[in-house]
């Protein structure tokens, strides 16, 4: 009977697994297959993972450029399948069918989408998790929706406008290091900015989150950064159940720097508890809104979402800073422009929301920017659960479809044939007259899951924009390389070395 039992366990774990690893995948493809998505067949187990591996291999991409072009360079295994299947094609990540969709008619009713049956993509949460936690970043559905409710107010124009000072402070600090850098070397410094500018916008959300407790808030700022690059070292495209539960060095190492950073956040939000501050800050509305009595439900909540506000906040703005200065670096023109509105607009002042809404030169430069160097260069969504249609086709349920956001902002059928070059005239009208299909400009993601920050990181870049370009020049440094890294982000491999000088 023992034998039986064993027998009949290994026969149902068998056909379990043949059933999640191929039969489910195969009866969903066949569905897409009958709507006319096609695409390169798969294997067992891997799916198309060893076809892509291939064929990214045999294009021996290089990111590194000895001349600088604004190529976009990711999975040419992508761009492959597209030319032989069409805009719309699919892949399997394991057992994961991915459909990627690049047809404009279809992205279009994606991008209105705004059930909750349509969410974020479930893979991409599993990866994520112990970056973002259970937050807005990565919850779906009703969860997902209270959540934002609470948060968005926070982001609100008026109350960016009252977080204006504290950017001005955190930017002129850095300014009166660049100072004593430039005038100690003789008129010029080289500079790598990458620190600085991590710091700066580092400091900057840490004031924003954390109020007066901001200090404490900045010392989690190279343990989020540390998470991170563990977090790209343990990520695998095969989608193995459970793979992030084994207690292999990778997850140990992730799960260690998890609990230091929860740790970290907790103490804030006890110390801020205890002493019972009123302070008009994103921790004390989270505080609020959740009644932390004990509750660890509502701790982790709070835990979280400043988790997340606090990588978000400070890391895609850093990023966009150094692309926007490199830019403008490489075509002094511009700069010459933005720099000649700066001063018109300020007049020696500091700047403050009616200045900023008049910087237009400024506002196009980043736009472009934002375009050619996406920081998001792919999202993922999922149909959860159920059927949706998007265009004549039927999506089934537990399908993740990839947006190649950077693909569709180099893409010369919707900007024309100068697609790859810096061009911020483009903006010269807004987004929404500067390319063929303007839901396709998405630097900030698209419908109701839209950037939350998006009028903090507006506003954030302008002023600490407006402000360097007040007192300094920047030109390309001998010693930078352009070579762009695809990870968790899209940021520049080594760096950007800018040659800087008192205007």
């Amino acid at each position: 009977m023992l034998s039986f039992l064993i027998a009949l366990a290994i026969c149902c774990l068998v056909f379990y697994v043949y059933h999640n690893l191929w039969l489910q995948p195969e009866k969903i493809r066949k569905r897409l297959l009958m709507q006319g998505i096609n695409g390169p067949k798969p294997s067992f187990f891997y799916g198309n993972l060893l076809e892509m591996k291939r064929i990214d291999s045999s294009k021996k991409v290089k990111n590194e450029d000895k001349c600088i072009s604004h190529e976009f360079k990711l999975h040419p295994s992508l761009n492959f399948w597209k030319n032989e299947y069409g805009p719309t094609f699919m892949f399997l990540k394991g057992n994961r069918i991915t459909v990627y969709v690049s047809a404009p008619e279809i992205l279009k009713e994606i991008t209105l989408c705004t059930s909750l049956a349509f969410g974020r993509s479930t893979a991409w949460i599993k990866q994520r998790t112990c970056l973002l936690g259970d937050s807005v970043a990565t919850l779906n559905g009703q969860a997902w929706a209270h959540h934002r409710k609470i948060i968005a107010p926070e982001f609100f124009m008026e109350k960016v406008k009252g977080m204006m000072d504290l950017m001005v402070d955190s930017t002129l600090s850095l300014l009166r290091s660049w100072e004593v850098r430039v005038e100690t070397a003789g008129g010029f410094a080289d500079i790598k900015v990458d620190e600085d500018l991590r710091n700066l916008t580092a400091d900057v959300i840490s004031r924003a989150c954390f109020g007066s407790s901001y200090l404490k808030g900045k010392d989690l700022f190279s343990k989020i950064k540390a998470l991170q690059t563990a977090l790209v070292m343990q990520a695998t495209w095969i989608n193995l159940p459970g793979y992030r539960y084994i207690p292999n060095k990778k997850n140990r190492e992730v799960w260690r720097m998890d609990r230091e950073i929860q740790q970290s956040i907790m103490k804030v939000i006890n110390e801020r508890k205890v002493a019972g501050n009123i302070e008009n800050d994103l921790l004390s509305t989270l505080i609020d809104a959740n009644d932390l009595n004990g509750s660890k439900a509502s701790e982790k909540f709070v835990a979280e979402s400043c988790k997340t506000t606090y990588f978000a906040g400070h890391e895609s703005s850093s990023i966009t800073l150094k692309w926007v200065l490199l830019l403008l670096a490489l075509n002094p023109e511009w700069q010459a422009r933005v720099r000649a509105e700066i001063t018109a607009v300020c007049r020696q002042h500091i700047p403050e929301a009616n200045a900023l809404r008049q910087m237009k030169l400024l506002t196009m430069v980043i736009q472009e920017t934002m375009r050619l160097y996406s920081i998001t260069p792919l999202i993922l969504r999922e149909t959860l659960q159920e059927d949706i249609k998007f265009g004549d086709i039927w999506f089934p349920g537990g399908v993740e479809l990839m947006i190649p956001v950077a693909a569709l902002h180099h893409d010369p059928d919707i900007w024309g044939p100068d697609a790859g070059e810096f061009n911020p005239e483009r903006f010269a009208n807004g987004a929404s007259k500067a390319c063929k299909f303007p839901y396709l400009y998405m630097p900030f993601g698209f419908g109701p899951r839209v950037c939350l920050g998006l009028n903090f990181a507006i506003a954030e870049l302008k002023v600490i924009l407006s402000l360097m370009l007040g007192k300094f020049s920047f030109t390309l440094s001998p010693n930078y390389r352009h070579s762009v890294v695809y990870g968790i982000v899209s940021e520049p491999e080594f760096g950007v070395d800018l040659i800087v000088r008192k205007v």
